[in-house]
């Protein structure tokens, strides 16, 4: 059976950073979704409650309640590949 997972405590400048990301209307939806997903589970909900109130898998929520865990919000507006995904032809053909 797997772990589960706890959120660890937040630092008051990153409850600020939290609740700033929050009233962002200009995050993509994707991003906001990560900052929603930590807030939900900050909460007291289960992270399978916090992915269906947010609308993603369970296990992204896990991802990224996991990533947070480690660095904090350092890593959340990181593009995980920013050049896109690699041509499958070369140029020639």
């Amino acid at each position: 059976m797997a772990k589960s997972l706890t959120l660890r405590a937040l630092t008051r400048p990153e409850q600020r950073v939290l609740a700033a990301k929050l009233k962002d209307l200009s995050l993509s939806a994707r991003i906001y979704q990560r900052y929603r997903v930590i807030e939900e589970v900050r909460q007291g909900r289960a992270m399978t409650e916090a992915a269906d109130r947010v609308g993603c898998h369970f296990t992204v929520a896990y991802d990224w309640v996991h990533r947070f865990n480690d660095s904090g919000f350092s890593s959340f507006e990181q593009v995980s590949n920013p050049k896109g995904r690699p041509p499958i032809l070369k140029a020639e053909q």
